[in-house]
């Protein structure tokens, strides 16, 4: 009778001391349970681009409308890398001459690379164009080998004097997040040698050779590889673009999840571009005539003022 008490007290003890353990248990596996439903919230909420497993993420660190991001001119101004594009009306296009006009502030332009030859870059500027976009560059779609463009230097040279703005262009076969950002930084360090308003361009095109190391890549990491390029440029305080083709499905390229960038679209036989895209340039024929080259050359429209978007 004696022990009664003593053993009573000893049973009360353990029994709080598993109330106890079992409340810490379930405690932890409640915790368990938010962190998971905090972290699937997260990843729902994350970029929506489709990338393979060998595509690395993209950086989200930057914002492009964000002051941090923006480049400072001399002055301590912030400039804005992204200009206004305006409200397109259907009813302003007209052509004559073999080319299209916009009632309103726009700008005239063209294309080039090296098969453009030698350019007469005055006569081209007194025959209505505003600025030149010129192909900086481009990867082999065997091998992954960086080259320049043999005429780019002289080009951007020669159409600055003669008064034009000008962008540059890479013709890109990446096939990761990491060769897109290595063809910016290409692109950059040609850049910086010259006075460039108009944006850096990203201008992914399959190639369809047997050969080709962009044949068989999906279009949801083309969109990913366009999205790295364009946000190392915006970063190092340069307008970033893309080029894109919509009557060409072949690389499956979601125009949409770049909506942040400039969209260069390339339509042809139309007199009106395809309203129902935002596009900010308008490349409307392959086929033009422009003082000063000999043969066919790109034309242009640009419906932002990249000139004031840079202080000028």
């Amino acid at each position: 009778m004696g022990h009664k008490p003593k053993h009573a007290k000893k049973s009360s003890a353990s029994s709080k001391i598993w109330l106890i353990a079992a409340f810490i248990i379930v405690a932890a596996v409640i915790a368990v349970i938010w962190a998971g439903v905090d972290g699937r919230g997260e990843t729902e909420g994350a970029s929506s681009l489709s990338v393979s497993a060998d595509v690395p993420q993209l950086s989200e660190q930057s914002d492009a409308s964000s002051p941090d991001s923006q480049s400072i001119s001399d002055d301590g101004d912030v400039l804005d890398p992204s200009p206004e594009t305006i409200e397109l009306d259907a009813g302003l296009f007209s052509s004559e001459g073999g080319r299209i006009y916009y009632d309103g502030d726009v700008f005239y332009g063209i294309d080039v690379s090296r098969f453009q030859g030698e350019i007469d870059w005055e006569a081209v500027a007194a025959d209505g164009i505003d600025f030149a976009i010129i192909r900086a560059g481009l990867r082999g779609y065997e091998t992954p080998n960086l080259v320049e463009d043999p005429m780019c230097r002289d080009n951007i040279a020669a159409a600055l004097a003669a008064g034009l703005d000008v962008g540059l262009y890479f013709h890109s076969q990446a096939i990761t997040a990491e060769e897109a950002v290595e063809e910016a930084q290409f692109l950059l360090g040609i850049a910086e040698d010259y006075e460039i308003t108009y944006p850096l361009v990203i201008d992914w095109e399959r190639q369809t050779a047997d050969t080709s190391r962009t044949r068989d890549i999906e279009g949801g990491d083309v969109t990913a590889f366009c999205a790295a390029f364009c946000e190392e440029i915006e970063n190092s305080g340069y307008t970033a673009a893309f080029y894109f083709n919509p009557t060409d499905s072949s690389s499956g390229l979601d125009a949409g999840a770049l909506s942040d960038y400039i969209f260069w679209m390339a339509q042809y036989d139309a007199d009106v571009p395809d309203l129902s895209y935002d596009l900010d340039i308008w490349q409307y024929s392959n086929t033009g005539a422009v003082s000063g080259i000999e043969g066919n050359v790109d034309l242009n429209i640009c419906f932002c003022n990249f000139s004031s978007a840079e202080g000028e």
